[in-house]
Order: C-alpha cells, then structure tokens, then sequence
C-alpha cells in the first residue's frame, strides 16, 4: 500500500502518489499552473515542517495510458535558494515525486540578427541538453571575471519529451495552443498588444530595433514559439541588456531567470530529474515592465501540459513507504535505528538463516532494545538485505520469533553492541 494523504477538502482518504511535480515561484505563475487542470484539489504534507502550500490534479498521458499524478506547488519567494529548499521539502513530504518541472516566467535574451535564435515576448524557452547556466557562480580576479558553470543537467526523460514536441511543432502541431484557449475566460492573462513588444539597442536605449522577419511568425502571429535552449538562472534580477548579450554570445543562453539552478542543483541531491519551462515576459534591459508577465505565466503552463501529456505513464520508483525502518524510542542518536520483526518462525527466519549465513547469525548477537514492533509476512530477507549492520537473536512465543536489527545509513559503520 502507497502513502495514505487526506485532501483538506473531502473527508475521503486518496492514495495520492505523484511521480511528477509543478513547481512555480510567483502567484501568477500558480494561477496559470493550475488554470490549465480539468480541477484540482488542495493537498496537506503529513511533514510539519514543509511550509509549502500544495494542490494535486491529474492530466492525461502518452497513447491514452493511466493518467499521470501530477503535484503542484509555489515558492514563498523567488530566488535560487528558495528554490533549492522549497524542492528538497516537496521530496522530503512526496518521496514518489521523480520528475521536477520549473514553470513561471523569464527574461528573454533577444537575437535580432539570427531569426531562428530570436526571442521575442510571450515565447516559451525550455531547458534544452545544456541546461542551466549559473552565471553568479563566478571565478574573479582583478583583471577577469569567469563564469563557472557546474549546474546538474536535465533529465533525459524530460528532454526527450521536449524534443518530441519540437518534432510534433515542426509538422504543424501545436497542442498547447488548446490548452491557451481553454483559459480565454481569464482577462488578466490574454496576449498583449503585439505594438508593445519593444525591442531597444543594447548601447542606445533610445534606439528601437526591428524585429527580424520570420515567415513562421508571420503564420502564426498569435502562437508563441518555442525555443528549447540553455537558460541563465542567478540570485539576481538582471536589467542589463550589454551583460545579457554578453551571456547569450559566450554560452548561448535564450532566457535569464532566478530559479533555475536552485532547482538543478536540489533535483540532482535527490536523484531526481528537472526541466525548466520559461514564458519570456521582457528582454532583461531596462525597459522592463510587467506588460507581458501574466500571458507569459499561461504559455509557459500550457506547454508544461503539452509536455506533460507526452510523456507515458509509469508507477512511481520510488514509493513513499519504500524505506520500514522507524526509529527507535529513547534512541540517543537520530542515526541509529532498531526493528523489532514478528516473523512465521518454520519460514522465515529459516530463509534468513541462508541469507545471512548460519555461521554470522550464530557469532552475532545483540541485547533487546526499546523499539516499536513492525509485522511483516514473506521480504524479511529483503528487508535485513537493505540494513547496513545487523544483529539478531531469537526469542520464541509460540510460533513467532522477534529478530532485533540495528541499521543506519548505507556505508556507515555501526557498533556492535553485546
């Protein structure tokens, strides 16, 4: 049995275990992220201390398979390091949660003189294989200042989605434009005028530059275009159109934002995968206003839909009551734990002795301790196979026996106690 999690708004109990999560840092972005659901449902952490805010809904998968469970949440404030604690909280409370994607809004990096790079508002810029780049993660001296890139890389499994859908766009597919429609009713977050996407010299602000003609715009001029590229991510909220040219030509990065590389760096501690998806909202100069940020919002989680729906359906690896092990009352050190297993004794612990080696079992012992007691039937091997350290001893009533386990970590030493 899965992770039991009570809704806040049913009395029902919902086995709720999502493998993919929605991430967002500001409130427009959440309200884009959940305007693109059929519903959703408020979700409570059983962690007391996650402070994030949760909502669950579920959306459709590749070839019509089981629909996906699919989590979502907001950052308290934006930043790197908001982001970085706020996914290790969602992991920590929703441990079957795999796939992490970054959705909001970013500033675009313009390229007017290469149609194809070009960036313009409300566009979408996704994580490609180059990922994110850290560009406050500096080596400086007195004559240089070097960008040292080390964020983790996506996922392949969301990368691969990704590039799907370009196949799917380059054939004239365009399934997130659906789910933009299906948010018509929302005024605050329909496509600006296309007279207020301005476009100023990076050396004169006075100077308005033309856009590049692009034939595929000119065919779909309401439609936003995906670009699937590096994105710049950094604690810092970039009105710079020199420094941002400067990062587009050295690292190829399309849009520049603050999440990014909190939530690499937080997926990859987990083993978790990432994507980042950015609605471009103004081009990081600074001529930045907040025109463009809501429509921005609703591409962006349109198409974390889009690539959501293209991705085929799996139960979640790693299952939230995956690890038995529980502490042991009065324990001195949060490292250490105890088990106490009730086991059919003609079965079980006989398959044990072959797992452990009669010779080990006979030469180790350890003294009864406090600990809370746990059943289990068959996968007593399985369960002492995953402890680093073990004792045992057998203490018969009726046609049970205790075994007592000592285990931590993987890979830590334990004392032998006697």
């Amino acid at each position: 049995m899965g992770k039991s999690l009570k809704t806040n708004n049913t009395d029902n109990q919902k086995d709720i275990q999502p493998r993919l999560a929605i991430c967002t840092a500001l409130p427009k972005e959440l309200a884009a992220c959940l305007a693109i659901f059929d519903s959703t449902t408020p979700l409570n952490s059983d962690c007391p201390d996650d402070a994030n805010q949760y909502w669950w809904g579920s959306l459709p998968s590749r070839g019509g398979g089981k629909p996906h469970q699919v989590l979502v949440t907001s950052l308290v404030k934006m930043g790197n390091n908001v982001a970085a604690t706020a996914i290790a909280n969602l992991i920590r409370s929703f441990p079957t949660v795999e796939c992490i994607l970054m959705v909001g809004i970013a500033g675009g990096v313009p390229d007017p003189k290469k149609v194809e790079s070009h960036v313009r508002l409300g566009d979408v810029v996704v994580t490609n294989e180059k990922g994110i780049l850290q560009y406050d993660n500096n080596k400086r001296d007195s004559n240089l200042i070097e960008v040292r890139d080390n964020s983790p890389k996506p996922g392949a499994f969301l990368i691969a989605a990704a590039k799907a859908l370009e196949a799917e766009r380059l054939l004239g597919k365009h399934p997130w434009q659906d789910h933009i429609a299906r948010c018509n009713h929302l005024e605050d977050y329909q496509r600006p005028s296309s007279n207020t996407d301005v476009l100023r010299d990076s050396s004169d602000k006075k100077k308005r530059i033309k856009h590049p003609i692009d034939p595929w715009r000119n065919r779909h001029p309401n439609s936003p275009k995906i670009h699937l590229a590096a994105i710049g991510s950094a604690n810092t909220l970039l009105k710079d159109a020199i420094f941002r040219d400067q990062l587009r030509d050295k690292h190829g990065v399309r849009a520049i934002e603050m999440e990014g590389s909190g939530t690499a760096d937080a997926s990859w501690s987990a083993g978790r995968e990432y994507i980042v998806i950015r609605g471009i909202c103004d081009y990081c100069d600074e001529q930045k206003n907040d025109i463009w940020q809501n429509h921005a919002a609703l591409v962006a989680a349109a198409y974390a839909r889009s690539l959501i729906e293209n991705l085929s359906y799996h139960p979640p690896r790693q299952r939230a009551d995956r690890n038995p092990f529980v502490a042991s009352e009065g324990a001195s050190s949060s490292v250490e734990r105890t088990i106490i297993v009730s086991s059919n004794l003609s079965d079980d612990i006989e398959q044990l002795l072959v797992d452990l080696g009669e010779a080990k079992a006979e030469k180790t012992g350890i003294n009864s301790l406090n600990a809370r007691a746990w059943r289990c039937r068959r996968g007593l091997a399985s369960i002492v196979s995953r402890a680093c350290c073990f004792g045992w001893h057998s203490n018969t009533t009726g046609n049970t026996s205790e075994l007592l386990l000592s285990c931590g970590p993987l890979g830590t030493r334990r004392r032998k106690t006697s």
